[in-house]
């Protein structure tokens, strides 16, 4: 058995850099080999995926490249494929803007499966207003002042909304998800891993 990243081709070079220390620590800590591939890989068709791999996908929301992802993977027999809970998102963010007043979550928008997006992100605008005195703006860029308050960037990796939010002037509190889902996401991927082990030597 093997354990597969799959994740969104990230806006800036530092992203690769940053899958590839996230998959050495994950295989040191679970002893495995660890595989990633982008979305780009999955499209042509390349991706080296086994059926009996564990496959998590590292994209926060649903939409069109999920769905791309879990059908590739599917016609490779693999019945292990998890992708990142939206509470683990949605609690990090929440220490990260716990005294800001007005918050904006700006994300690069599906172009398939839109209302699935819709569906995940408005979880966690929800989650965020329920539990703190804050309002949410949701946005899809910082240009022409589109960002109020506190700035959290929901791309996986550093993207080009990086770039955006840390140029608006406005207080990033997340410049990108792993920045703040690092621990959750190497415990999650050990958790899976080790049940698993467990199962197949009981």
């Amino acid at each position: 058995m093997r354990i597969i990243l799959v994740y969104h081709d990230p806006g800036l070079s530092e992203g690769l850099k940053i899958m590839r220390e996230l998959a050495l620590t994950i295989s040191q800590q679970v002893k495995l080999k660890v595989l990633t591939y982008s979305i780009k890989e999955i499209e042509k068709k390349v991706a080296d995926i086994e059926e009996d791999d564990q496959v998590f996908i590292l994209i926060p929301f649903r939409g069109g490249h999920i769905t791309q992802i879990v059908n590739y993977i599917l016609k490779k027999g693999v019945t292990r494929v998890y992708r990142i809970p939206l509470d683990f998102i949605a609690r990090r963010i929440l220490e990260k803007i716990r005294d800001c007043k007005t918050a904006t979550l700006i994300f690069r928008k599906a172009k398939r499966y839109v209302e699935e997006q819709e569906e995940d992100i408005n979880f966690i605008k929800s989650f965020l207003e329920n539990y703190l005195n804050v309002k949410v703006k949701l946005a899809t860029s910082c240009k022409d002042q589109a960002c109020e308050g506190c700035i959290i960037v929901a791309s996986f990796l550093p993207s080009r909304l990086t770039l955006e939010a840390l140029d608006s002037g406005n207080e990033v509190r997340v410049s990108y998800l792993l920045e703040v889902l690092r621990d959750d996401i190497i415990a999650w991927i050990k958790s899976y891993s080790e049940r698993f082990n467990d199962l197949q030597t009981s």
